[in-house]
């Protein structure tokens, strides 16, 4: 197809990462003495990046701009040793794709995770589709509704 382009999400689109960010978080709460969540629970705090499920997840005393920077900064270090826990692509998404890129339809994903992460995860699991950008929060960018 000419001048078609389709841009994808990668969480809960392209990929099922729901473990690896409840791991995440919940191993940063309980590290420091604060309740933890259930898988069930994050799916009602994503959907607004990292930052944003930080803060839902934390107690509400704990939510002050300063500590939900502090408790971001620790999520991410979590989250970049535990990312890939149990992470992997729906059912029929490398069938979708490769449809896609046998019609020559562009492709392109965009999604409210840090971008370094959502290259490594595409390059991981995706990396024999030819994306023409992944585009992430890089805390310049204002993220996607």
């Amino acid at each position: 197809m000419k001048d078609v382009m389709v841009i994808f999400d990668l969480d809960g689109t392209l990929v099922d990462s729901i473990e690896g960010l409840a791991y995440s978080m919940n191993s940063v709460l309980e590290a420091n003495k604060m309740k933890s969540h259930s898988t069930e629970d994050y799916f009602d705090f994503l959907g607004e990046g990292i930052e944003r499920l930080v803060y839902k997840a934390l107690p509400k005393t704990h939510r002050d701009a300063e500590s939900v920077s502090d408790y971001y900064k620790k999520m991410l270090v979590s989250y970049s040793d535990y990312f890939d826990r149990d992470l992997e692509p729906y059912d029929g998404i490398y069938e979708m794709l490769d449809t896609f890129a046998h019609m020559g339809v562009k492709m392109a994903i965009h999604t409210n995770k840090n971008e370094r992460m959502a290259k490594i995860i595409a390059e991981r699991y995706l990396g024999q589709y030819d994306f023409l950008r992944i585009i992430g929060d890089d805390g310049v960018r204002k993220n996607k509704p």
